[in-house]
């Protein structure tokens, strides 16, 4: 009897089996057998698998027994599970065989041709029982093994697991490669005349699509093209390919892993089989697909992996199959207007992949028809690339960005596009998402290094070559313009299917769009130019003077010079954009690697502007990013010191670079210098030949330098300067390599040259390395300072801006040298002070232990901060070589009339001041109220003015305690009449306050101005402030929601602040409050506002903050407010009753309820609204009835401000300063109170007196008197003012920089 494969496995041997073919006569249960008697059926049967006739599989008695065996197959051991499966594998192989020469045989009857059909049926239909009853083994163990594992020891447990599975993995491979093989057989032959069954056909798929949805097995490609070819063969000779395109389109959606191997699939069905058919299948089945069911996977929780499996594998489809997906791009370009982003990123690559593979011309007798419709095919495409990188989803503008990097790469970018995709890239990097920025950084460092204009791409050799050759061309023929090989044009707006409400998302320019001429499809250049002009414009070309090549020719020169003019042009102003993104706060390690690496590019490109640039990218270095710091650091070695392949720079030329770029250099560039010259040594980058060729480069320099009259002295002062920066910076960071020839060379030049500039600039170097290198460094100071001043003294005072200049810097350099010390004396007690083997632990314990009684390491640090502090006092003690020049300085700065006379004497003179008061506390003190006498002083230049407020900040940052009572005078700078003295000094406040370094409450008010300064910079660096301000959470809470009251109080009450500006600050400000709660307790303390008032400026000023709020919806910038903000509201009527009578207080009110009315979605937010709306017009009502003037308050009469202003001065006499706990209204406001805070109270004392605050201001504050320097006593142990001899100095400190 022919076996016939059922439906259901138990119809062999359950009721009514037997009725239509083969079944089980005599049932085999194995489920109460021992393991020892399963593994003994197991092996006998496997054994006459292997050993037996394949026919024999259908004989009855092995039939019942195999049955029984595969029944039971869940209770084998795993290895025996594999050795059934590679059996019945094996003898399905050995009948495959059989069959062929059996179907090749003439003499094969009926019977002989049913016993095979029968055979193959059982084989086929064995291994499918058995793979579908492993798979559910499989899950079952899945779903079993997390608690296994936790019973379990995790180690031993999890390899044994692992190790099974691996094991057990090749069963579907095995028995997928026995079904593939036995394919190969002629079926129909076999089944003929009906074909081959059904049931026998849904097998074969069973067990491919069982292995493709495998994970594990799709990593074997062998596996997986035996799977392909049972697919295949299903789908394209035995007519299933319906059913198999729908068995893959629900594999791919929903399988991540699959859309590689089903790609693989399909495209060795087209090589094997030579139909597309499968293939488009597929890709129509996917394409079908509703939009809006892509976009709610998109959006669902757990179901994104579909469309991600999809969009991948249109990507890996056009990888493998361009032309066949190419014919099909229709459907996928109506999925573009969908609002799954994945799926248009996927299909932006895959139009990427097909512009590079899909439009090559295959055919050199190609039809013109043929050809017309390839490059319309691809100019679509173009344009489709064109218009997404203004998608709205960053992710697909990525995607579009990096499909026109692939273009450049492969050369399949026409060269009209090229000017344009750079317009597209330079649009880019302004956009909001660091993704985008990032790959048009990687999009326009590939166009350059793939760009066909030439290896150097300067703007002006461009320029001068295209005018030269347009103007022959306009000689040859006038009406050129008009030709067509000008049809390119340049639109730009936002042409093309883009999606509503994209362009305020996407930040960037919008980028143009080429199109061709109608009708001519692409626009190349000439077709068959002569090979000189098919070398591209370069910058070295000339035009001849009479054009000797053809009019084709020159037209196709002049097409190309225009595209590389503009190529270069935009490459140049580029260069502002880069530098912006190395000053971001935000920009991240990868964003800043990718700069840089585009910047280097550009030096070796030579574009315009790339040096400036790269002195922007030098501050890079302080990053604390070390992914950052090393790529500026190796970027810098290639730029200067090294070189590239093909430009490698010899130590004289290194040794130029570096000095080019100390020229000139701002001081923010030199400080950035120093760091990388430092990281250059600490790293072998700059090699001993480069350090000879700049002591070299200082010793032909000196002498010339010293000659105003001299050859070349101006080059020589020059390279005087940059040689002395570069070797004081690499002395500092390796000072034991100097000899003493070059130390006497290095202050010889440094401080003996007769140039003042060059003087100024060499004496700072010549310090730092004195300091570096000698062991006696305050001896020679203190002996070319009194050198210095007894030129002074001789002379007309010329001499004592260098004076005073030496004087500062030696000092600043001795404070720093005993700052170093004291590390390196820190860092010497770390590494002795732990036993050798003591724990972290242990070494904590003994620390508190040792802390307790006084000694150990914690008494020796406590012993090293004093000899610090001592060393620190002896700079400036009653011993040291500088007191004497120190109180010089004080005399010169009290004295009006030098001070009146030579602005560069002042500017010395004060900048030696305040370097001075950096290094001793006592002499800060002393000095601290002329320094804000001069920076109050309008008579003092601007820019010295802007140099004080910056020494304020570094004299805060030194000595914070000694300020913090100049608190309120160091805000004064920021009503200055010059922008840059505003500007500076918001800048070292907002350092200060965001630093934690000066306390922010009550005179933030000040701050707050500067958003309505008429400078745009500073109305910036404001918003700025606040912007970090509001980021600086405490237990949720932001300072900004504290601080507002005390702003909102100064603002009222500031007279210069008009109307406008203060709603404008207002406005601003409460855009951060971002919590319902914030914004529910602050409507409860403005409506106390209207109570504690009598001001109506007030009144209006308060009502208008209420107006700015939000009820029940969060809108960006406005006050949240919820349902519990309007009850406080609402209970708080009392307190602003008597202001409704005012008519802007009213509307301000009426307009709040009206936001309720529309926002409200509860009945009882309802009635609460309509009750207050109640009680405000009964109030209105109440006051027309008594004859109340409605334009009055209960308090507040027509009296003009100045005489209000005038009764709140009275009442400011009698007032002075204590510390407390601030205003009593703000107690609630604070989420910790600062104790300390300045809070007024009356004074007995002076009201009795009758003193105002001008008397008190004239008593304590008033008038300038010359103090002598405080003497200091005691002598300092172990660390000396004086610098040690012979001591390694690391060069680090933490004395803030003067500028």
């Amino acid at each position: 009897m022919e076996f016939i494969i059922p439906t259901e496995a138990k119809e062999l041997w359950g009721e009514g089996a037997g009725t239509t073919g083969l079944s089980v006569s005599r049932v085999v249960d194995l489920s109460g057998a021992s393991q020892g008697e399963l593994e003994e059926v197991a092996e006998r049967i496997t054994f006459q698998l292997y050993d037996r006739d394949p026919l024999g599989v259908v004989d009855q008695a092995f039939f019942d027994d195999l049955v029984g065996l595969v029944r039971a197959f869940p209770l084998l051991s795993e290895s025996r599970r594999g050795l059934l499966v590679d059996g019945l594998a094996s003898s399905l192989t050995c009948l495959t065989s059989w069959t062929d020469r059996a179907l090749a045989s003439r003499e094969q009857d009926a019977a002989g041709t049913a016993q095979h059909r029968s055979a193959l049926r059982a084989h086929v239909f064995f291994l499918s029982w058995l793979v579908r009853q492993w798979l559910s083994l499989r899950e079952g163990d899945a779903a079993s093994q997390p608690a296994a594992l936790q019973a379990a020891k995790p180690g031993p447990r999890k390899r044994t697991v692992e190790g099974a599975a691996a094991g057990s993995e090749a069963i579907l491979p095995t028995a997928v490669k026995a079904a593939a093989a036995s394919l190969n057989t002629d079926l129909w032959a076999l089944f003929r005349p009906a074909g081959p069954d059904e049931q026998l056909l849904l097998c074969y798929s069973l067990l491919a699509t069982s292995l493709l949805d495998r994970p594990a097995a799709c990593r074997d490609g062998v596996a997986v093209g035996n799977a392909g070819h049972v697919l295949s063969a299903l789908a394209l000779k035995y007519g299933r390919e319906e059913s198999v395109a729908a068995g893959l389109v629900e594999l791919i959606s929903t399988r991540e892993h699959s859309p590689g191997p089903v790609a693989d699939l399909l495209r060795d069905s087209v090589a094997k089989w030579g139909s597309a058919s499968l293939a488009s299948a597929v890709v129509g089945g996917l394409a079908a697909v509703d939009p809006a069911e892509y976009a709610r996977q998109q959006s669902a929780t757990g179901e994104k992996a579909g469309v991600r499996s999809v969009a991948v594998f249109f990507e890996e489809l056009a990888a493998r199959l361009p032309k066949l997906l190419a014919r099909h791009v229709s459907l996928l370009l109506s999925h573009l207007g969908g609002a799954a982003h994945t799926l248009r990123s996927s299909i932006v690559t895959a139009s990427g992949l097909l512009l590079q593979r899909a439009f090559e011309r295959e055919d050199e007798e190609e039809s013109a028809t043929a050809t017309a419709a390839r490059l319309r095919g691809k100019q679509h495409l173009l344009d489709v690339l064109t218009q997404r990188v203004r998608d709205t989803s960053s992710y697909t503008r990525r995607a579009c960005l990096a499909a026109w990097q692939g273009l450049a790469e492969t050369r399949t970018l026409p060269l009209g596009h090229w000017a344009a995709v750079t317009d597209i890239a330079v649009g880019r990097l302004e956009d909001k998402s660091s993704l985008v920025r990032r790959e048009a950084l990687r999009l326009l460092q590939c166009l350059l290094l793939h760009n066909p204009f030439g290896p150097a791409l300067p703007v002006g050799a461009f320029a001068a070559s295209l005018a030269s050759h347009r103007a022959a061309l306009e000689v040859l023929a006038p009406d050129h313009a008009e030709d067509e090989f000008q049809g390119l044009k340049l639109e730009g707006g936002r042409d093309g299917a883009t999606e509503p409400g994209q362009e305020g998302e996407q930040g960037g320019a919008e980028a143009p769009r080429i199109k061709p001429e109608p009708g001519t499809g692409e626009v190349p250049l000439p077709s068959q130019p002569a090979p000189s002009s098919q070398r591209r414009a370069s910058a070295s070309e000339v035009a001849p003077a009479a054009w000797e090549g053809s009019l084709e020719e020159l037209k196709a020169l002049v097409a190309s010079l225009e595209l590389a003019t503009r190529f270069a042009r935009t490459l140049a102003h580029t260069m502002p954009l880069l530098a912006q993104l190395l000053a971001s706060a935000s920009v991240s390690d990868v964003q800043a690697r990718e700069t840089v690496a585009f910047l280097l590019t550009c030096k070796q490109f030579g574009v315009d502007g790339v040096e400036a640039t790269t002195r922007r990218a030098l501050p890079l270095v302080f990053s604390r990013d070390p992914a950052i710091r090393t790529r500026l650091v190796e970027a810098a070695d290639q730029l200067f010191v090294t070189g590239w392949a093909g430009n490698l720079f010899t130590p004289a030329a290194a040794a130029r670079n570096l000095m080019d770029l100390a020229s000139d250099a701002t001081l923010g560039e030199l400080s950035s210098l120093a760091a990388l010259v430092k990281e250059f040594v600490d790293r072998d980058f700059l090699s001993p030949a480069v350090v000879l060729e700049l002591w070299a480069t200082l010793d032909r320099a000196s002498g010339p330098s010293k000659n105003p009259a001299a050859q070349g002295h101006e080059t020589a002062v020059r390279h005087l300067r940059s040689a002395l920066t570069l070797l004081s910076y690499v002395v500092a960071a390796a000072p034991e390599g100097v000899t003493s020839g070059q130390l006497d060379l290095l202050l010889g030049a440094g401080l003996g040259s007769a140039d003042a500039l060059a003087w100024y600039c060499a004496a700072g170097p010549a310090v730092d390395a004195l300091f570096a290198l000698h062991p006696e460094p305050g001896r020679v100071v203190a002996a070319a300072l009194r050198a210095l001043s007894s030129r002074a003294a001789a002379g007309d005072g010329r001499d004592l801006g260098p004076f005073f200049f030496l004087l500062g810097h030696a000092a600043l350099a001795q404070l720093v040298y005993v700052d170093g010390q004291a590390k390196r004396a820190r860092r010497v007690l770390a590494g002795v002070g732990r036993p050798a083997g003591q724990a972290k632990g242990q070494e904590a314990d003994a620390e508190d232990i040792n802390a307790e009684l006084g000694v150990g390491s914690v008494a020796a640090d406590a012993e090293l901060e004093g000899q610090r502090e001592r060393a620190e006092a002896e700079i400036l003690g009653p011993a040291s070589p500088l007191a004497p020049h120190a109180r010089l300085v004080s005399a010169v700065c009290h004295s009006r009339a030098l001070l009146t006379g030579d602005p560069g004497l002042r500017a010395s003179a004060l900048l030696c001041l305040v370097k001075l008061m950096a290094v001793d506390g006592a002499f800060c003190s002393a000095h601290l109220q002329l320094l804000f006498t001069l920076l109050q002083n309008r008579g003092v230049e601007p820019g010295l003015r802007s140099t004080l407020a910056v020494a304020l900040g570094d004299l805060a940052l030194r000595f914070p305690n000694m300020l913090e009572g100049w608190t309120e005078r160091m805000y004064r700078p920021l009503q200055d009449a010059d922008t840059m003295v505003r500007k500076n000094a918001l800048m070292v406040l907002s350092h200060l306050i965001l630093n934690d370094m000066m306390k922010v409450k009550g005179h933030i008010a000040q701050l707050a101005v500067c958003l309505v300064d008429p400078e745009p910079r500073i109305r910036a660096l404001a918003e700025l402030f606040f912007h970090e301000l509001a980021k600086k959470e405490v237990k949720g809470t932001s300072p900004i929601y504290n601080l507002l009251p005390d702003i909102l109080s100064n603002l009222s009450a500031d007279s210069r602040l008009g109307k406008a500006d203060f709603q404008s600050i207002m406005q601003a400000l409460l855009g951060y409050i971002k919590k319902d709660k914030q914004g529910d307790a602050l409507v409860e303390k403005l409506c106390q506002r209207f109570a504690a008032s009598e001001s109506l400026t007030q009144w209006h000023n308060v009502a208008f903050c209420l107006t700015q709020a939000s009820v029940g919806v969060a809108v960006e910038g406005l006050l949240p407010i919820s349902d519990k903000g309007l009850r406080r509201l609402s209970e708080s009527f009392k307190m602003y009753r008597r202001t409704l009578g005012d008519a802007e207080v009213a509307a301000a009110f009426a307009s709040i309820l009206a936001k309720a009315k529309r926002s409200a979605a509860k009945g009882d937010v309802k009635a609460l609204v309509e009750e207050l709306e109640a009680r405000m017009a009964q109030a209105a009502e109440e006051r027309a009835e008594q004859g109340e003037d409605p334009a009055a308050g209960d308090a507040v009469k027509s009296e003009p401000c100045e005489a209000a202003v005038s009764s709140l001065a009275g009442q400011m006499d009698g007032l002075k300063v204590e510390t407390g706990q601030g205003d009593p209204t703000l107690d609630e406001d604070r989420s910790s109170p600062t104790p300390g805070a300045p809070t007024i109270k009356p004074d007995p004392e002076a009201a009795q007196e009758g003193v105002g605050v001008q008397d008190l201001v004239a008593k304590f504050g008033g008038g300038l008197t010359l103090r002598p320097s405080r003497s200091r006593q005691g002598n300092a142990e172990g660390i000396k003012a004086q610098p040690f001899a012979n001591v390694e100095e690391d060069g680090s400190s933490s004395i803030p920089a003067l500028h």
